[in-house]
């Protein structure tokens, strides 16, 4: 996870053989909102998320981006496993 003064970002990276990782990361930002997904320098999926706080913030919304967060990293999970 990362943070500054008005925002973080957390991320998940996920290392996989399967040869259509772009298509997976392109085919997902297509069709989510919150979230996207990419291929790293070390052509790792990642599916990263930003949380913006700089009009205010509380303990609640803060948890309910992690609960989001860990919904999008599952759903993530899924479609990587399903993928062809």
């Amino acid at each position: 996870m990362f943070s500054n003064d008005t925002s973080m970002q957390i991320d998940s990276s996920f290392n996989s053989d399967k040869p259509n990782k772009i298509n997976l990361a392109n085919r997902w930002n297509q069709k989510m909102r919150y979230s996207r997904s990419y291929l790293d320098t070390d052509v790792r999926l990642i599916i990263e998320s930003d949380f913006d706080y700089s009009g205010g913030v509380s303990e609640e919304a803060i948890r309910e981006f992690l609960q989001k967060f860990q919904i999008l990293n599952s759903q993530f999970t899924t479609s990587l496993i399903l993928a062809e």
